[in-house]
This record gives structure tokens, sequence and C-alpha cells, in this order.
């Protein structure tokens, strides 16, 4: 069930990683890709050895093999583009995908025969599960042992898991290092954390083959508690990981803003770029706390400026897409700034701007040319309900009360 879980996680975490990543980070696709192929290939196991549905063993047995010699130089190319910034892919790159092309050719006789034959193959490993050592001989085996095979897929992954940790080290070396005074870089971290738990989750792997063919029997992958624990809490962790680092999950990493309202922000704050100098550990601190301090106040200061010179709220159809559009961020971008640094919703943000309007239209006396539900509409709100509810929340009375003050005044 968990696998089940995790796989389905894992495919619906790749689409939200390169929906929201792909302009900005296009290294992302290779995290999303990751993502699949992992969660694929760990189902794929799942189901050989404990489906007992003859369709799905004779749909993934042998057809996913080479997926796993796949896991390690995806990873990889995310780890070193996103390091560089470097996204293309290199022609020297095919060398990482020459272990997986080869076992995908020795699949080919697998693949061409019958599906009743596969299903005569299914049924068999359902009723003897050691079964998959002979079929993995007769139609892989022939040229690479079996045993190589299966145990190399994992040490694969390890090998790439500690070369990229490597590189992180090499371009971070803050990575272990922690507090306000040696912050580490927040990207570097996750980079680091995710290849540790893949690294382990290939190491435990590779534990668990060794045992089964040194003692010929799968009753250490069956019948071992801890095994299955650690394993699938190896698993979630990476799937779930992303999760704990929104910058990545969102693609709010590297932004470059506008070099006058940097200084702005910077002027903004009393902090000139001697003071930075002189005290670098003070302006990263004000400048990077999770996300990039400026970006932040960048997307503040657009959004404050569109609503006073613009006006988007006085649209009915004015939403965090509509805003987006005219200020030209991404809307998911937005949505965080409202969500996590504005600490309010973008529906009572707008609603604000829009109950400012109309008690300004109802300050100039209006309200003789208009009736109170027209100051309303005029003021982008799109019912009588709404406007009245609205006006109530941010000033404490009714539009009609509130005007009431201005007409005896006349």
């Amino acid at each position: 069930m968990v696998q089940q879980i995790s796989t389905i996680f894992g495919i619906f975490l790749s689409v939200i990683l390169v929906y929201f990543n792909i302009r900005k980070r296009p290294e992302t696709v290779y995290l999303g890709l990751f993502f699949v192929i992992l969660c694929l290939y760990n189902y794929a196991q799942y189901v050989v050895m404990y489906s007992d549905s003859v369709f799905w063993i004779s749909l993934l047995y042998i057809h996913t093999a080479f997926l796993g010699y796949l896991i390690g130089p995806v990873l990889f190319f995310y780890v070193r583009n996103s390091l560089s910034d470097d996204h293309k892919f290199r022609l020297t790159d095919i060398l990482h995908l020459i272990p997986a092309i080869i076992i995908f050719l020795t699949t080919i006789k697998y693949l061409f025969i019958s599906w009743e034959l596969k299903n005569q193959i299914a049924q068999e490993l359902i009723n003897d599960q050691f079964a998959f050592v002979r079929y993995n001989q007769e139609y892989i085996g022939w040229l690479i042992p079996t045993k190589f095979n299966i145990l190399f897929r994992y040490v694969f992954v390890l090998v790439y898991a500690v070369f990229s940790i490597r590189l992180v080290i090499l371009k971070d070396k803050t990575v272990f290092k922690s507090g306000k005074n040696k912050r580490s870089s927040l990207h570097s971290r996750w980079l680091f954390y995710l290849l540790i738990i893949i690294a382990l989750l290939s190491l435990t792997q590779s534990f668990v083959v060794v045992q089964i063919f040194l003692t010929n029997s799968l009753k250490f992958y069956h019948h071992n508690i801890l095994f299955h624990f650690i394993s699938g809490t190896l698993l979630l962790g990476t799937i779930l990981l992303p999760f704990f680092y929104p910058s990545v999950l969102y693609g709010m990493g590297h932004f470059n803003v506008p070099e006058v309202v940097s200084q702005k922000i910077i002027h903004h704050h009393q902090i000139d770029e001697s003071s930075a100098k002189k005290s670098p550990d003070l302006f990263e601190e004000k400048c990077s706390p999770g996300f990039d301090f400026k970006y932040m106040k960048y997307i503040e200061s657009l959004t404050q400026t569109c609503m006073e010179t613009e006006k988007p709220y006085l649209q009915k159809d004015c939403n965090i897409s509509f805003l987006a559009k005219i200020v030209n961020l991404p809307a998911h971008h937005l949505l965080y700034y409202f969500k996590e640094i504005k600490k309010q919703s973008f529906n009572d943000y707008r609603n604000e701007w829009r109950v400012q309007h109309a008690k300004g239209l109802i300050e100039d006396i209006k309200t003789k040319d208009y009736t109170i539900e027209a100051i309303g509409l005029l003021s982008g709100f799109s019912s009588k309900n709404t406007f009245f509810v609205a006006f109530k929340k941010f000033t404490g009375t009714t539009p009609g009360a509130y005007a009431s003050q201005f007409s005896k005044r006349d």
C-alpha cells in the first residue's frame, strides 16, 4: 500500500515540480523525471515481489529493468545543472546512459514474446517468487550475469549519489554549517539532504540483495520488518523532502531583481554596500530569510504600485492570476507572498482596496448621484451582499451608516 501511495504521490510531485519550475529552472525537468523513474521502478519491484496480479506482473516485469540504471544519471544531471545553471544536455552525457541502453537492448527478447507467455511467466512468479532469478538469467543474463545485474542497479545509484554529494560540497563548503553567522546555502542544503537519502536508500537495497543471493531465499526480504520500515521511510522521505523546501517546489530560487529596485530596498532597510561589506552576516540575514529577501520586497513593491496606479481591483474578475499577468510574475509566487509573507489572502487584500475606493466615493458625497449598491459595483464588488460584508469587515460599520456621517455634514 505504501508503494502504491508513494508511486502516485511521486508522479503527482513531478508534475508540480515541472509545472512550477520549467520556465525559471529548466533543470527541474530532470528532478521531475527522477521522481517518476524512482517511483515506477520501486513500484515494479513491489509488484513482482508481492502482487498477485498477472496483468501488472506481465506489464512491469523485465520491461522496467533498465529504469534502475537511469535513476543515478538523471539525479546527477539535476544536481550538476542546478549547481552550474547550465541546462544543456551535452553529447558526453550519453555516456552516462550507456548501462541503461545496454540493459534495454538485452530485454528485447522479452519485449517481443507473446502476451500469453508473459502471463504464464507472471503466474509462475506468483507461485514461486524466486523464479525471477531464472527468468532474469534467461532474458537478460545471456549478456550480463543476473546477480551482477540486480546488485549493480543499486550500487550504480549509490555511486552517482556519492559523486553528486562531492559536487555539492565542493560548490558550497558551508553546507555543513548552520547558525546566524554561518548559514548554509538553502539550495545546497536541499541537494545534500536529497542525495544523502538516496545514498542510504540504495545502500539498504544493496544490502538486501546481497542477503537474498547469499541465502538463496526471499525470506529476509519478506520477513525483515526493520528493512521494510527503513526502506519505506527513506522512499517517503525522498518524495516529501521538496515540501520542506518550497523554494525548490515552487521555483522561487534565483531571480534577478532590477538594480534600481534592489538599491531602494537596501536603502529602505538602511543597509548600504559599505555596511554590507563591514557586516556581511547582517546583510545576509536581512536579505535572505529562506527566500531571497529582495525578491519578496520586489513582489511587494510591484503589487503595491500596480494597485495604486492600475487599479485592477475595480475589475470584477480580478483574481491572483489576473494580477500576475499585469505585474508579469508567476501566480504561485504571488500566492506564496500573500500566504507566507503578508499573512493575508489575496481576496482580503483585494477587497480591502475595494473598500478604500468605496469609502473615497462615499466621502466625495457620490451617494447623491449613486445608490450604495451602485458604489459597491463601481468599486469592483460583484454584488450588494459581498460589498456589505467586506465593508463591515474592514470598517466595522455598514456602507449606509458610513455614508450618513457625510450626508449630515453636507
